[in-house]
């Protein structure tokens, strides 16, 4: 597909790198330019978002699709603006 295809993300946040990452990092509020690096972090937030979790819902939760975004947001939200 071309870069100007149905799913082309030139011009958007999405389609941004930082600075320094080679292409390989998405821009991002930290600053981090290692693909390791920033796995690292990812993975460290979703570890405390799950903790947080845990202790909010119980096991008859029903998770909506707004459950799910909020999540996602709670998640990447201090690592990616627009999130």
């Amino acid at each position: 597909m071309n870069s100007e295809g149905r799913y082309s993300t030139s011009g958007l946040i999405e389609g941004q790198f930082e600075p320094g990452s080679n292409g390989q990092v998405l821009k991002n509020l930290l600053g981090i330019t290692t693909q390791v690096e920033m796995e690292r972090i990812e993975t460290k937030l979703l570890f405390e978002l799950t903790d947080q979790l845990l202790d909010e819902c119980d096991l008859n939760k029903r998770f909506t699709a707004e459950d799910l975004l909020q999540m996602h947001r709670r998640w990447l939200g201090s690592a990616y603006s627009r999130i």
